[in-house]
């Protein structure tokens, strides 16, 4: 029940302005255990909406991880020493958004 609430946390904790990524951006994170699928645009700010169904939606990137993987990555804790294995494509998402929730 947390990762759904893990919107509210996505606008205060995203620190886009200090990221030093290319911006806007957006991608589809894809959770497991639970299964959900979130929408992510980063711009000035960091917007999560639950995305239709349970796959991806229709961002030109995506990242599969598990739940509480995400929800580590969201408040910062997502070092990649204590990472999940993550496809080789979508590695460059991981690391742009541990930039963009880093830890506080």
């Amino acid at each position: 029940m947390l990762l759904d609430e893990l919107a509210r946390a996505t606008a205060r904790l995203g620190k886009p302005d200090l990221a030093n990524v290319t911006l806007p951006f957006s991608f589809d994170v894809v959770t497991s255990d639970p299964r959900r699928a979130f929408h992510l645009e980063v711009a000035e700010t960091v917007t999560m909406t639950l995305a239709g169904g349970s796959g991806a939606g229709t961002a030109p990137a995506a990242l599969h991880l598990p739940a509480e993987a995400f929800h580590r990555l969201v408040y910062g804790h997502l070092d990649p020493s204590h990472s999940p294995a993550v496809d080789p494509q979508e590695r460059s998402t991981l690391d742009a958004l541990r930039k963009v929730f880093p830890r506080f």
